[in-house]
């Protein structure tokens, strides 16, 4: 499966780093020795899928965030937390037409309307994504277009741009307007995300229909891509988008335009956020992109039991670490965000 070019990380953000011509690929590599201790069997696996067939670009279930183990805080286990991040990233990435699931009529784009910003759902949105660039991070009640860590950009080795985009479910959207219009006061999701049955049906009950995926409650997406000319597409998830444009007076300063151009954008992460049974707040998992960059080094527990030293190792070619600055890289690797 193309998906298997992802890897779950700690919300990791990159830095400090500067362009570099790349000629093959690298990837992370996972020790053969590791101590598996959240396993999702084949049985299982076969389970997340609609006709229960393991396939490339088979169609992948949205994982049940109203199963009570969520709420079970004596009998859960981070595994099971583990698994619905995992579920959830196969199928917000399963296809959908021509297009896929995060993208589907089931999603709203978020889009910054000066300080505001809107919802605007992908069936009036069709073939009409836009992506910016993100600079400065601001504090915003959905989710900011601001690039965490400062005030720059990030670029990558290709000189690609990395552009930004932010989704929501109908479950978000449609609570999120309700509470805006003080539809939901004296109720238990008057100031807390819809986690369980009861919640979900208010937020329908005021959409006026049933969610197809309720299931899944509410839940938004950030998403980072790059110039799909730049990166060997065939390894990535690769859509078409509207992008700002940009007069490039010199290889430092690029001048913002006020049109914008079509590209084909490279999926490079992915920030999976969503509400469950039993937590008012959300849950979250990042995925990046195995090409992104080389992991720092670390320890593990390998099959018998000893902890055994990774060192750090970023030989190959990276879409975001320059070859010069290896033995640096441990301070251009920033972890954090929302």
């Amino acid at each position: 499966m193309k998906k298997k070019l992802f890897k779950p990380a700690l919300c990791a953000l990159y830095s400090g780093l500067t362009m570099a011509s790349v000629v093959s690929h690298a990837e992370t590599k996972i020790p053969a020795d590791v101590k598996q201790t959240c396993v999702v069997s084949k049985t299982d696996l076969s389970q997340w899928f609609a006709k229960g067939n393991i396939s490339k670009s088979g169609f992948v279930d949205p994982a049940n965030s109203l199963n009570p183990v969520f709420g079970d805080v004596y009998n859960n286990t981070r595994c099971d937390f583990y698994k619905w991040g995992a579920q959830m990233f196969l199928w917000l990435s399963s296809p959908v037409g021509s297009a896929y699931v995060f993208d589907g009529p089931s999603f709203f784009d978020v889009v910054q309307v000066g300080n505001d910003f809107q919802l605007v759902s992908n069936i009036l949105n069709k073939n009409n994504n836009n992506y910016f660039v993100r600079s400065l991070k601001q504090d915003d009640p959905i989710g900011s277009t601001g690039q965490a860590g400062g005030n720059g950009v990030l670029i990558s080795q290709q000189t690609s741009l990395t552009y930004y985009g932010i989704s929501v479910n109908d479950v978000f959207a449609y609570y999120k307007t309700g509470q805006d219009q003080g539809k939901f006061k004296g109720t238990e999701i008057a100031y807390e995300f819809p986690n369980t049955i009861q919640g979900l049906r208010r937020v329908e009950n005021f959409a006026g229909r049933r969610f197809k995926d309720g299931h899944s409650l509410a839940m938004e997406i950030k998403t980072s891509w790059v110039d799909a000319s730049t990166v060997d597409a065939s390894r990535y998830l690769v859509i078409d988008a509207k992008v700002p444009s940009y007069d490039k007076k010199s290889t430092t300063k690029w001048a913002l335009q006020t049109d914008t151009v079509s590209k084909k954008l490279a999926l490079v992460g992915m920030h999976v956020v969503g509400t469950v049974t039993g937590h008012p707040e959300m849950v979250w998992a990042t995925f990046e992109h195995l090409d992104n960059a080389p992991d720092q080094g670390f320890y593990y527990i390998n099959d018998k039991g000893k902890r055994v030293k990774q060192v750090f190792d970023a030989a190959g070619d990276w879409t975001f670490a320059q070859k010069k600055y290896q033995s640096q890289y441990s301070s251009s690797r920033v972890s954090g965000c929302r």
